[in-house]
């Protein structure tokens, strides 16, 4: 088994959060959240089905950042 790692981010860590479309050839469109941090990294969400999920996951991200 592989033991897993947490990084803790304070608000000021994360830059910007987003919802981006994930546009498939084999299917239709999937839609992940996407948080970008100060220092240049990418953080991904699984793919959602419908825009509205993970609208409503930035939406909380946004909110427990207190940038509601």
């Amino acid at each position: 088994m592989v033991a897993g790692s947490v990084t803790v981010l304070a608000p000021e860590d994360i830059l910007a959060v987003a919802v981006r479309t994930v546009e498939w050839d084999s299917g239709p469109d999937t839609f992940a959240v996407e948080v970008t941090l100060r220092r240049g990294h990418k953080v991904g969400s699984d793919d959602f089905r419908n825009r509205a999920e993970a609208e409503a996951l930035a939406a909380r991200l946004e909110a427990a950042l207190g940038r509601t």
